[in-house]
């Protein structure tokens, strides 16, 4: 592909609703920690328009590390590292193609459709799933919660639940739909009472360090996330861990924890579509 810059360029002159319609981030993927992608911008459901627009379309372009799907009325925007994928209607499509003086083809789908068509359809986040985690949280003492607002380690948020306090705070921090999923202390150990034996009995012999996560205090409940690249990492982690500081392991199969809910929109309704990956 061109320029990504002067690609956008040409696309908006080519398509011009893309300036002006006003498009909702749906599916978002962030696929490294850092980075410049906040939850607050670039949660499932946010809004762009006019050169905001173009400008996400350019950075997706360029940067493979965060992703989403576009989408507002009448047309839908997926970006690929090397083409720009427009859905629409067939009599909009023809108009579109007409006036294109770029490298257009009509194609019978984007290959990012069937994606939305396979998304997990989540229990909504209402007041009875946040009763329901406080009660299993008694019955088992304590319960690591993830909010993951968008797809890959980017978009996870965690907690540490002790009390019913812990539960309020984290509900007050969840971000607008985001998936949330609960996991009992069997999925986790506290590094502070484990052993370098208990520690290593935990990860197991054939260990699949990506699904691994140091987490360590924050504020509160509140954790931060870190990757375990591999063993040498994890045994100079524990060497000098940070008080409070526990290791989670995603389990390789159900990876949606015991109790798992999305948050809805204002009518009650999930609009979710990504799922724990």
């Amino acid at each position: 592909m061109a320029d990504p810059e002067n690609f956008v360029g040409a696309l908006a002159r080519a398509f011009p609703m893309l300036s002006t319609e006003v498009f909702a981030i749906r599916s978002p993927e962030v696929r490294v920690l850092g980075g410049p992608w906040t939850a607050n911008t670039f949660h499932d459901g946010s809004t762009v328009r006019g050169n905001d627009t173009l400008r996400l379309v350019g950075d997706l372009l360029k940067d493979p590390r965060f992703w989403c799907e576009l989408e507002s009325d009448g047309l839908e925007v997926h970006v690929s590292e090397d083409a720009v994928y427009l859905g629409t209607s067939p009599n909009r499509a023809s108009v579109m193609t007409a006036q294109a003086d770029l490298d257009v083809a009509v194609v019978p789908d984007s290959p990012y459709s069937q994606d939305d068509v396979d998304a997990v359809r989540y229990r909504p986040a209402t007041a009875d799933f946040w009763g329901d985690l406080d009660a299993l949280l008694q019955s088992r003492g304590s319960l690591l919660l993830v909010s993951q607002w968008a797809g890959g380690l980017g978009g996870e948020q965690w907690y540490l639940l002790q009390s019913s306090t812990d539960v309020l705070a984290a509900r007050a921090g969840v971000v607008p739909r985001s998936i949330i999923a609960a996991f009992e202390p069997e999925r986790y150990i506290r590094i502070d009472d484990s052993s370098p034996v208990e520690v290593e009995g935990f990860v197991g012999s054939e260990a699949v360090y990506g699904n691994l996560r140091w987490l360590t205090p924050d504020s509160g409940s509140r954790l931060d996330a870190s990757v375990v690249n591999d063993e040498l990492d994890l045994r100079e982690k524990c060497k000098i861990p940070k008080v409070g500081a526990v290791l989670f392991c995603w389990p390789e199969t159900d990876m949606s924890g015991c109790i798992t809910a999305a948050c809805p929109d204002v009518d009650g309704v999930v609009r979710t579509l990504f799922r724990f990956e």
